[in-house]
Formats: C-alpha cells, structure tokens, sequence
C-alpha cells in the first residue's frame, strides 16, 4: 500500500505531508490553507500509526476508493475527539448535534469560529513577518557552537550517536536523489537500514556506519510503542492524539516505516517536516517528547534558562531605545531593604516616560509552547490558574496593586524626573517569545497587553510610546 500518494479518476492525490503552495495567497488564504494541509496531515499520520498496531499485512495494494473511505472514516472520528477534548479539557463551551441520518455535528460558541478566523490571520500574518523586527528576536541556541558541542557530547552519552550525526542521517533521506542514493524524484523511498547508513557515509565525513546505523534504528517508528504514554503503564486504547508529549512514538519525530520485507518506506518532505521538529524543539529549549534522557535534558534546560534571560535583556533593550527610564529584573524588596516593601517578585520590566506620566510594567514570561488540547489547557493553567495551578497572573496582580499603591515613592527612589501631570498612567504588557490562543482570548478578563518580543517595538509605536522610525522625546 503506498502511504503518501493515490491516482483517482486521472487526478493526482498527494497524501503525503509537506507545505502547501501559499505563494502569491492572501494572509487569509494562507491561514486556510494551512488550516487545511494541518487537517489533511493530521488525518494521514492517524492512519500510518493505527495501521502499524491494527492491520495485519496484505499482498495486494488498497484501492483508491477503500483508502478514502478510510480517510473519511478517520477524519470525523478526530473530528469528535477533538470536540471531546475541548469539552474534557473545558477549552470552550458547545456540544454535538445527530441529524436523523445519524450524522454528528459538533457546535461551539457563537463566537468561537470569529475568534478561530482572528488568530488564524493573525498568525499568519506573523509568518509572513508583517510587523515583526527580525533584529529583535532571541538569539537561537544553534548559532552558538559550544552549545551543539555539548550536545553532541549528551547526545552520545544517551543514545549512542550524535546530534550532528541525527542531522546527518536527515540529510541524506531528505536528498535521497540529491545525494546519488535514489534515481528518479518520487513521492516516497524505500531502502534497507544497511543501504540508507552507506549513503549517509558516502554523503557525510566523518560518520561512522555502526553510527548511522544506531540513528537510523532510532527513526524507525515503532508500532509497539505508539500507544504508549510516558509514565503510564498500560496501553491506550487507540493511537492518543490527545496526548503530544508524553507521546515518545510519533510519525512527526521518527518518519520511518518498517516494512515487512525488512527495508524503511519515507517521504523526503515527512522527514523534512520531523528535522524540523527536532530542530525547532530544541532551539526553544524542549525535547519534542519527554525522553528520559539525563545528559541531553540538562543541555536543553541550559538552553531554555538562556533564553528566558535573554527575553528579559531584549525586552528592556527594545524599551530603552524609547527611554532612558528603564530597567530590568527590578525587585523593590532587595533594592530598598529600607522602605520594608513587600515581596511582590521582581518586575521584569519597569519603563517610564516623564512627558504625561506614562508607566509601563512589563511581565516576560517563556512558556512551552502547545501542540495538542490538554497542553493548550496547561498553558492556559499556567497563566491564568485553574486545576492545581495558583497561575501566574497571581503573582501579576499583586505586583499591580503594589506599583499603584507606591508609584510616587518608586519614582522618588529610582531618581527619575518629575512628570509633566501629576496622575499616572500605567500599562501592563505580557511579553512572550511566541503568542499562543489564551494570550489572545484569556480566560478572565485582565487590564494586560500582549505581545511576541519580535512584535514589541512596533506595539511601542502603535500605543504611543514611540514614534514610527525614532526615539520618542524623553
């Protein structure tokens, strides 16, 4: 059976996962269109998985007609458990309708596909970097070659073979033709473990067979392992798309098929879209799973400390080009034992601007970013509190009314100039490496704006804190 492609009625189907043609769309098509290559993508991986657990092996290849019945079958049943989630993890509110052809249609709130619309443009106007200051996004762990060295070094520690060397074995089944190991361009390749590592060395210097081998093993998806959650002893049910990572076997992050014949079936752009994955994952400071590795997870937590310092130091260098009034990780507390202020934590960011008294409180925060409903629902948790959570709004708001309550002394005690109006005017700014959903529709309503630390010298602009192309008058 061929995974990634069908030929139906003269018509070329591509079934396998790799990024939609945007060029020359419109933001609002581009977010549509990625709607739908995310909902297509999704249904296919669902199939590749479940059948390594569920379907026994046939000689003959399906038809067009039984894949697609498939497919369809497979699309609404993560169609309602998606809609379960939503209401299990109390995402929104809505419900499921049967008509009398015992068709099911899940409902939401009035406001909720307004709301899905916004973001998705939103989004997508991101991508296409509409209003985005590429000199002031965090410096990424990668351009730094001490921090792919030790890595390395973990990575061997815990898996036997390198990073780079992960990398490398990437390279060479993404440019399977490019590289001489494949004759003519095709939707999907297949080879055995022996004959992908001679490639790799053939392509790569300084890799070692028995080394390319140990990571060609590791990209094999496992069909014994994909029911399996991390910390779970028994098997779910059915694949658990409800879960992202606590999921160590997925077709994203390991995109070899074992077939019965003993070779691997891929797709250049599946392996594409997991080296990717990995890459990114670890650039932000996270494993795309919860590996139980020891060496390789203190390296990235390094990483992740890294960069939620470095958000801190680009958020008040952003604000500083508009300011001299400004300054970072400012606990009242440890500088003025004095005054015997509260411990309200520190203040990431505190700006002013003299001329109307102008105040802004910046909170960075680097959360992980969500891939499935139940993380959606501990970001959500995390931020504004719910379940055991306290929240971090919490801590938010108790900083708020401490600053309202001492704005005068502060400014006294900083040595900043006397406003030009005597009444304050205080903003609060949540500024964050990515914007996620509840940044944009938080659960409770709050005085708080939020921003991407990329996005955050144009939000300066936008609400008068600077004006367009210079530093605003002090």
């Amino acid at each position: 059976m061929q995974l990634n492609k069908l030929q139906l009625k003269n018509k070329s189907i591509n079934l396998e996962p790799g990024l939609p043609l945007l060029i020359g769309t419109s933001v609002g098509g581009r977010s549509e269109a990625h709607e739908q290559f995310t909902r297509d993508s999704r249904n296919l991986r669902y199939a590749v998985e479940a059948g390594l657990f569920l379907a026994q092996p046939r000689l003959e290849e399906a038809r067009p007609a039984e894949i697609l019945e498939v497919l369809g079958m497979i699309d609404w049943l993560l169609v309602l458990y998606g809609a379960s989630d939503v209401l299990h993890n109390e995402i929104e509110v809505g419900g499921l309708d049967v008509d009398d052809q015992y068709v099911p249609e899940v409902f939401f709130s009035d406001t909720r596909d307004a709301q899905q619309a916004e973001f998705r443009r939103e989004m997508a106007a991101l991508k296409l970097g509409a209003g985005v200051n590429t000199d002031d996004r965090l410096e990424e762990p990668f351009e730094d070659e001490k921090f792919i060295q030790s890595l390395d070094a973990a990575f061997l520690i815990d898996l036997g073979f390198t990073y780079r060397d992960l990398i490398a074995v990437f390279s060479t089944l993404e440019n399977w033709v490019g590289i001489g190991a494949g004759a003519v361009l095709a939707f999907s390749y297949e080879a055995s473990h022996a004959e992908i590592a001679r490639a790799a060395i053939d392509s790569h210097d300084g890799l070692e067979e028995s080394i390319a081998l140990k990571a060609i093993d590791f990209l094999v998806l496992q069909g014994d392992g994909i029911r399996r959650l991390v910390g779970i002893a028994t098997e779910a049910d059915d694949v658990p798309v409800w879960e992202h990572n606590k999921r160590m076997e997925r077709l994203t992050i390991k995109p070899l098929v074992e077939l019965p014949t003993g070779k691997v079936l891929w797709g250049a752009s599946s392996v594409n879209r997991a080296r990717r994955i990995w890459m990114g994952s670890i650039s932000s400071g996270y494993l795309p799973a919860d590996f139980p590795w020891k060496k390789v997870r203190a390296v990235v937590d390094k990483a992740k400390q890294k960069l939620e310092k470095g958000l801190e130091k680009a958020a008040h260098a952003v604000c500083a080009r508009t300011t001299p009034y400004a300054e970072k990780n400012l606990d009242f507390m440890d500088k003025f034992p004095k005054q015997g202020f509260a411990d309200v934590g520190d203040f990431d960011l505190l700006a002013y601007w003299p001329d109307g008294n102008r105040w802004l409180l910046g909170e960075c925060k680097y959360n992980q970013p969500p891939f499935c409903l139940k993380d959606s629902r501990r970001l959500r948790d995390r931020v504004f509190g719910g379940g055991s959570e306290i929240g971090q709004f919490v801590k938010i708001e108790r900083r708020r009314r401490f600053f309202a309550e001492n704005v005068e002394l502060m400014r006294h005690l900083l040595g900043w100039p006397e406003p030009t109006t005597p009444d304050p005017a205080i903003t609060e700014i949540y500024i964050c490496k990515d914007l996620h959903w509840w940044l944009r529709f938080p659960s409770y309503d709050v005085p708080t704006k939020f921003t991407q630390i990329d996005t955050f010298d144009g939000w300066l602009v936008a609400n008068g804190f600077a004006a367009k192309g210079r530093p605003s008058d002090h």
